[in-house]
């Protein structure tokens, strides 16, 4: 990552020219009616659109990288990440068993721990009302870190999830980034197996 961010940062002027004419040719995509096309040329347009999708989430990605791996300038980023366990479905992916709080700058990792949920709660503190679903279904007076993501609206839920991080953890966070297991075998899926200490195999997908 860091040798990447390297590249991506050095390259940003070539990548926002790139992205200023691509973005002309998106233009002048959705100025052509396929449906008035010769049939070759619109098979060919039609093996073009998806490839022109790929190319925009390219550049979105080499543009926004840069800043999200702390590598413009403006000194590291904190993440908040949830852990959620997808065994027990909450909107935005599964009930949070942990939380972490990574640190990266110019594509590297500073810092990176994970402290779980159980019995975090400082309850000296004046915790906000539940919603009226915890309520009456899950006898939950108050929003508690471990049910911050009972919301559809992920920024909605990322925002409960840092104001109640904060209770504990003061300071500014740079966002937040929820995952869960199917993410993981996403992930293994692309970096291949791993060794771990303590396992006695691999770890794949």
């Amino acid at each position: 990552p860091a040798d990447l961010t390297r590249l991506l940062v050095d390259a940003q002027p070539q990548i926002l020219e790139v992205r200023r004419q691509f973005d002309m040719a998106l233009d002048a995509r959705s100025r052509i009616q396929a449906g008035q096309l010769s049939s070759r040329l619109q098979g060919m347009v039609d093996e073009l659109d998806p490839l022109l999708g790929l190319v925009d989430d390219g550049l979105s990605a080499a543009v926004t990288l840069p800043v999200v791996l702390g590598a413009d300038g403006n000194g590291p980023n904190t993440y908040l990440l949830l852990v959620q366990n997808e065994d027990e479905l909450r909107p935005t992916g599964g009930f949070i068993t942990t939380v972490g709080r990574l640190v990266v700058q110019d594509g590297e990792i500073v810092s990176l721990g994970f402290e779980g949920m159980d019995n975090q709660e400082d309850w000296t503190r004046p915790y906000p009302a539940a919603p009226w679903q915890m309520q009456e279904y899950m006898n939950a007076n108050v929003l508690v870190l471990r049910d911050s993501n009972w919301f559809a609206d992920f920024p909605t839920s990322a925002r409960w999830a840092e104001y109640l991080y904060s209770y504990d953890h003061p300071g500014p966070l740079d966002g937040v980034i929820a995952f869960d297991q199917h993410f993981l075998v996403m992930l293994l899926g692309v970096l291949g197996p791993l060794e771990v200490d303590g396992a006695p195999y691999p770890i794949t997908s």
